[in-house]
C-alpha cells in the first residue's frame, strides 16, 4: 500500500460518532489539517451520500468516503478511522466500523492505490481486524502484511 499517503497521523482509532455525517467529518479531519482538502470537500462527501444514497459503503463494515476532485481537493490524500460503535449509513452492508476518506486530484492518480486497497479488503476478516487494532502503526502494519 502507498504508505506515504496513509501515515500514522492520518489514522484515527476507536472514535465515537452519532451519525454517518459526523463520522465522515471526523474521518476527514487529518486531510483538512494537512491541507489535502478544503471544508467544501468534506461537505461534498456528505452531500454525495445524501444525493446518491450510501454507495460509499462498499462492503460489510467498510465505507470509502470521497467526492469529485473539483469539490475541494488540493492534493492526493488518504485518511482512515475506526469506530468504537459502528454506525449505519442506510446500506445493506451496515453497520460501518472502518471509514477511509480519499482525496483524489484527478480521475486516475488514485487508481493504483484503489487496486491495492481492494486487494487488501478482499481478505477474510480484515475489516474486523482493522477495527480492533490498538495503534496507527499496527493499522498500517496490518494493511502491509495483508497485501503481501
Amino acid at each position: 500500500m502507498q504508505t506515504t499517503l496513509l501515515t500514522k497521523e492520518n489514522i484515527l482509532l476507536q472514535q465515537e460518532s452519532t451519525s454517518w455525517q459526523e463520522a465522515i467529518k471526523k474521518a476527514a479531519q487529518p486531510l483538512l489539517r494537512n491541507g489535502n482538502v478544503t471544508k467544501q470537500y468534506v461537505e461534498a462527501m456528505i452531500q454525495s451520500v445524501l444525493d446518491a444514497g450510501p454507495y460509499i459503503v462498499l462492503m460489510p463494515g467498510f465505507a470509502l468516503a470521497h467526492a469529485r476532485s473539483e469539490d475541494g481537493v488540493c492534493r492526493l490524500g488518504l485518511s482512515a478511522m475506526t469506530l468504537n460503535t459502528p454506525i449505519s449509513f442506510g446500506s445493506p452492508n451496515d453497520p460501518v466500523k472502518v471509514i477511509f476518506c480519499l482525496a483524489a486530484i484527478d480521475p486516475t492518480s488514485h487508481l493504483e492505490l484503489m487496486g491495492e486497497l481492494a486487494e487488501v479488503l478482499a481478505r477474510d476478516s480484515i475489516i474486523d481486524r482493522l477495527a480492533n487494532v490498538a495503534t496507527p502503526e499496527a493499522f498500517i502494519q496490518l494493511l502491509e502484511e495483508t497485501r503481501s
